[in-house]
């Protein structure tokens, strides 16, 4: 007989942009780089658990959160709650393995503490530059919404919000 030719409707989602890149891998990399950093001083760590400590700061952390849109108070914490995860994570899989021996503990401790610090300078400097871009910017898009029940209104209202995107509904 006929075969069912109806196919669900379905609406793949749009590219990441550039953006959503940056923020989704900046965290994990800045604590990354801040540990190579610290490595590549008197800490003595073997290249070889330094390149796993890596590996899994970035199998935790991504993908990260986009916070450059946040207030500096609120992205803080959400750092702070993000980093102590990470590293409660990271010292369970060092406690499982016997391996918090391998860097002294003096050396992990300044990570630790420092790491939030730095992923909140990158985080602020990234909304600093948005912030300059969008000033600088001329350009604006138009937007239409179709639509005239709460979506459409919730559509156009989120769109105007962006002071960012500089879009005209």
């Amino acid at each position: 007989m006929l075969e069912d030719t109806r196919h669900p409707v379905s609406f793949q989602p749009a590219p990441r942009t550039v953006r959503r890149l940056v923020a989704t891998a900046l965290e994990p990399a800045v604590a990354a780089v801040l540990f190579v950093a610290m490595v590549a001083g008197p800490a003595r760590v073997p290249e070889r658990v330094a390149f796993i400590v890596c590996l899994l700061i970035f199998a935790i952390g991504v993908p990260g959160r986009d916070r450059f849109s946040l207030p500096a108070g609120r992205a803080a914490r959400d750092i702070a709650w993000s980093w102590a995860s990470v590293v409660a994570v990271l010292g369970l899989i060092g406690f499982a393995l016997q391996a918090l021996n391998l860097a002294p503990l003096p050396f992990l401790l300044a990570w630790v503490v420092c790491t939030p610090g730095a992923q909140w300078a990158a985080v602020r400097a990234g909304h600093a530059l948005l912030q300059r871009k969008a000033r600088a910017s001329t350009i604006g898009h138009e937007a239409v919404v179709i639509g005239s029940g709460p979506w459409g209104a919730t559509v156009a209202n989120t769109l105007a919000g962006r002071r960012e995107a500089r879009v005209r509904i």
